[in-house]
């Protein structure tokens, strides 16, 4: 089974019309056959828009030379404010199969919980940092006041999109995922620890494994490890984005958590279309050992993930969020 997740910004059904045929063609390239779901992320305005997306992914997977029928679709609206509100479009082929559960709430208490530690102690290291710079004052030593800036993390889990939870089927096996998009650069002051990132993901992946999911997968905007359970299985593999320029990134911020027991290998890139996506990558997974599935014997799964251009530069991802 493959599962492909493909972030393409700002789609709307304007673009998925103009671009449906190289979508179609990326996603029956991944799927090779075999049953497979598809997650597009960031499908923005209203539900609309997201039904639409998908429908034109459908009929251009129907169309010839694909011809791809018993083609499912639905929407998952992840919720969010204003601002960042949208919905993951799922698309279902080759006999695959998904149920909708809707958006998953459980990380929410955990990541507020996080995020008011954070405003604690970044409160409590300036009060030092001021009764420190007091004493030398007094005293009439020479001191230079750092400029230090710690964003304090106020805003409430609500403000922010929920996982889309889906019970996902080959047909023989069914396995519980949460598909993701973390709160973006927009959302913090950089892709440090101190933006709203790192806390979301901590919170998503340790309540997944609290709940049994198996999968979590989807943008989680995160440079360098996440502490959990689960396997990051895209980790060791390079970046999942591509610079302004064009060439691979070492950033991984497209990726694959799962607690099933898997080996990994990564094809190459084979979308050159930089307007559709930075880097396609297919993850082949295999049991390491034998084990057993609720039913019959385990298949061979493969993890497909495909990341939209972001031409992030330096100076972007710096930017306050306004």
């Amino acid at each position: 089974m493959k599962i492909i997740c493909w972030n393409i910004q700002k789609l709307n059904i304007n673009k998925a019309a103009g671009r449906r045929g190289d979508i179609a063609s990326a996603v029956a390239a991944a799927a090779n056959g075999e049953p497979f779901i598809l997650f597009v992320l960031e499908a923005r305005q209203n539900a609309q828009n997201a039904l639409g997306v998908a429908n034109h992914i459908c009929q251009a997977l129907q169309a010839a030379p694909h011809n791809i029928h018993n083609i499912n679709v639905g929407r998952v609206d992840i919720g969010g404010n204003a601002n960042r509100r949208e919905d993951i479009v799922v698309v279902a082929g080759y006999g695959a199969t998904f149920v909708n559960h809707g958006s998953f709430t459980g990380w929410q208490a955990a990541f507020d919980t996080s995020c008011a530690n954070q405003v604690v102690s970044a409160q409590a290291r300036e009060a030092a940092r001021t009764q420190r710079n007091n004493q030398l004052r007094e005293t009439g030593e020479r001191f230079k006041r750092a400029k230090i800036f710690e964003e304090l993390l106020t805003l409430p889990a609500t403000d922010f999109r929920n996982p889309a939870n889906l019970t996902i089927g080959d047909g023989t096996n069914n396995y519980r995922v949460l598909v993701l998009h973390s709160p973006g650069p927009a959302d913090g002051e950089n892709y440090s620890d101190t933006t709203y990132a790192p806390h979301y993901n901590q919170a998503v992946l340790s309540s997944a494994v609290v709940n049994g999911f198996q999968i979590v997968m989807g943008d989680f905007n995160q440079h360098g490890d996440i502490n959990t359970t689960l396997r990051d299985c895209t980790k060791g593999y390079g970046g999942t984005t591509k610079k302004h320029d064009g060439t691979a990134s070492v950033h991984r911020y497209d990726r694959v958590f799962t607690n099933l027991p898997v080996q990994v290998s990564v094809g190459a890139d084979s979308l050159a279309d930089r307007t559709l996506t930075d880097h396609l990558f297919t993850v082949t997974t295999v049991p390491l050992v034998p084990f057993v599935f609720p039913s019959i014997n385990p298949n061979v799964f493969a993890f497909n993930a495909v990341k939209s251009i972001r031409n992030r530069n330096i100076r972007r991802r710096r930017t306050k969020r306004k």
